[in-house]
């Protein structure tokens, strides 16, 4: 306990001081609900609430089942939440959805690579497990992790789902629409014509556009980035951060999954 206590003060230094500190949701014009059973791996993740369990305010983030017990997401979000206040709802594109599993422990990427003594060469590093408290039923499969190199995706679409907000308001379904995923040299361009300033690319990132604009807001991080139905990537945030909901050449930012395959496949087969 006095270990996980201190790993997760060291993840909360890590995350002030390093992350956009702004998290905003999926929006746009082509944006529109999932069909039943299209996204049947992808969760929404709440704090806990006996008394209205179906408060829109309640929720945090989108996850993404990545094994029958174990859940992808965000940790930026997660991390502002005891762990024994969070659950999870599978099973439905409607955020209603009664199959609810609490979560059992929750393990990022900086408190992972602590413990196993490996030097984190990034330090926006927004990603995270949850072991959930039970089993995700059989008839709920896993997302598969793509095996396909990034350098053959560039240029194509992808798609990407959240329950991220909505003008002012979170979404009783779950959203979904396509983008495109931009070359790093692309993606550099156009934030630095957006920014007026230098900037580098974090390895670790995937970067999408759209147009007319598709963004991610507050909820959709931790929602899957999707090529032909495979893991590709996790929604971090739109940047930069606007006010305007349809600025033209805003990308979206993504944490690779290939980055990360180590600590997921680790933490799965070890914990």
């Amino acid at each position: 306990m006095k270990l996980h206590i201190s790993l997760l003060f060291i993840q909360l230094i890590f995350l002030n001081q390093y992350e956009f500190v702004h998290s905003k949701a999926l929006i746009g014009r082509n944006v529109r609900d999932a069909m039943t059973n299209e996204f049947p791996f992808v969760v929404a993740i709440k704090r806990f609430n006996n008394t209205n369990p179906n408060y829109p305010g309640d929720l945090l983030c989108t996850g993404t089942i990545i094994s029958s017990q174990y859940v992808l997401t965000a940790a930026q979000r997660v991390l502002s939440v005891s762990v024994h206040n969070l659950e999870v709802i599978f099973g439905s594109n409607d955020i209603r959805s009664t199959q609810r599993l609490k979560v059992a422990r929750l393990i990022s990427f900086l408190m992972w690579a602590y413990t196993k003594h490996i030097t984190v060469q990034e330090s926006t590093n927004d990603i995270c497990l949850l072991k959930l408290a039970g089993q995700i039923p059989n008839n709920i499969q896993p997302v598969i992790m793509s095996p396909m190199p990034y350098a053959n995706l560039y240029r194509h679409k992808v798609i990407t789902a959240g329950w991220g907000m909505t003008n002012v308001n979170y979404p009783q379904f779950l959203q979904t629409s396509s983008v495109v995923l931009l070359e790093p040299k692309k993606c550099k361009n156009q934030i630095e014509n957006l920014t007026q300033m230098p900037t580098d690319m974090h390895l670790h990132f995937l970067c999408t556009s759209s147009t007319p604009s598709v963004l991610l807001r507050d909820g959709d991080s931790g929602g899957p980035l999707l090529f032909a139905g495979e893991l590709i990537g996790i929604n971090k945030e739109s940047y930069p951060v606007s006010d305007d909901n349809f600025l033209p050449k805003t990308v979206n930012l993504h944490l690779k999954i290939d980055y990360y395959r180590h600590f997921i496949v680790d933490t799965i087969n070890t914990l």
